[in-house]
């Protein structure tokens, strides 16, 4: 996976995972192959989840999934 530049993950609750190599740790949402980012940040996970201003998804950030296959990027 270090080959791959695939962040590792550290569990934060729930399904909720931060990425922990990726520069900006952006929180994922993982349930079985169901694998979507749910917030920006630590910052914006908490915000999202007690209901302050929701967020927005940065298009800015680039995920290497460890299921994915080099030729469907």
């Amino acid at each position: 996976m270090k080959n791959k530049n695939i962040s590792r993950i550290f569990p934060i609750y729930s399904r909720r995972f931060m990425l922990v190599d990726h520069e900006e740790h952006p929180i994922l949402s993982m349930y079985g192959d169901d694998i979507i980012l749910w917030a920006n940040s630590i910052i914006d996970l908490y915000k999202k989840e007690i209901g302050m201003e929701g967020i927005k998804g940065s298009n800015k950030v680039k995920i290497n999934y460890w299921l994915d296959d080099e030729n469907q990027r």
